[in-house]
């Protein structure tokens, strides 16, 4: 229980930094009367992370407790939902820029900036991006349903 408690405060110290940095930004653009909200988008994204680690923390120490696994299952759920949307919004901008979202004017490609010819490299790089995090999920669920018997099975998943 001591080293998965040292073990989640490790793990959630970059992102308490990263957290900080964006309250900080938000906070230097409120004072220069500049208000940019996706610093706040930003923080929330780091925050999550926290709430994940913490959670999930708890539902392996409380091993028998299903809830607290569903739970904790749930939160990196949405959790990966958000970081995808962001990815592909902010990252990738496919979606627009935030500039053509402010002015209604959606769009489903790449920003016009790109480093490699093919769009398709891009497109392939978004798929698996998502997939690789959701699929990230499976071996916690086949732990808890497969239990530690097929130990070997989890580690090449």
């Amino acid at each position: 229980k001591t080293q998965i408690f040292f073990s989640s405060i490790v793990r959630c110290f970059p992102y308490y930094v990263r957290f900080m940095q964006c309250l900080r930004r938000f906070y230097d653009f409120y004072c220069a009367k500049r208000i940019d909200f996706a610093h706040i988008f930003n923080a929330v994204k780091y925050f999550s992370s926290i709430v994940v680690i913490i959670l999930t923390a708890i539902a392996s120490v409380k091993e028998n407790e299903m809830g607290l696994f569903w739970s904790s299952l749930a939160a990196r759920f949405l959790l990966i939902t958000y970081l995808s949307f962001w990815d592909l919004w902010i990252d990738w901008s496919f979606f627009g820029t935030p500039d053509q979202l402010k002015s209604c004017r959606l769009g489903w490609s790449l920003r016009n900036n790109i480093l490699y010819s093919s769009r398709f490299v891009y497109y392939l790089a978004m798929i698996q991006n998502i997939v690789v995090r959701y699929v990230s999920i499976l071996p916690t669920i086949l732990n808890k349903i497969i239990g530690n018997k097929h130990k070997i099975i989890l580690i090449y998943i």
